[in-house]
């Protein structure tokens, strides 16, 4: 299969992926509650940590956001890959702006889990629309550009 074709199946999954993964954030907003998690201990680093096996752990919705996180990671890192086998600056451009969004959103939801606090939450409000407003630029141009 040709690079370029690979190129526009990791965008076009990409943009479905941030779909679910806005449905996923919602369902989770509304039915989770994380007020009985205390892990917050020690450390930003040490609750970050336990953010993220609590996280990958506690099962349901919240490990399934969590593990359409890490295909939406390893899927925009595919990006970067091709992009840079192509010699095409605007998929591995893209590719980083996602993966560098994702890690932020990452970051401030392991984070919320452990300090409860709405401004980490909001971290990942601001990091999705950058994110999936980049895949859609990259599924777009997947299409129109040849290089």
């Amino acid at each position: 299969m040709k690079t370029h074709r690979l190129i526009q199946i990791a965008s076009v999954l990409l943009v479905v992926l941030f779909g679910a993964q806005y449905v996923l954030g919602m369902l989770l907003n509304f039915y989770v509650d994380l007020d009985g998690v205390d892990i917050a201990k020690g450390s930003f680093q040490d609750t970050l940590d336990a953010g993220f096996y609590y996280a990958a752990g506690s099962g349901g919705l919240l490990t399934m956001h969590w593990l359409n996180a890490s295909i939406l990671l390893f899927l925009a890192l595919t990006l970067i890959a091709l992009g840079v086998a192509r010699r095409a600056r605007w998929a591995w451009g893209h590719g980083l702006v996602i993966v560098l969004t994702i890690m932020a959103a990452s970051a401030g939801g392991a984070a919320f889990i452990g300090y409860h606090d709405d401004r980490l939450s909001m971290l990942m409000a601001i990091a999705f629309p950058i994110a999936f407003g980049t895949a859609l630029s990259a599924a777009f141009l997947s299409f129109y550009r040849q290089d």
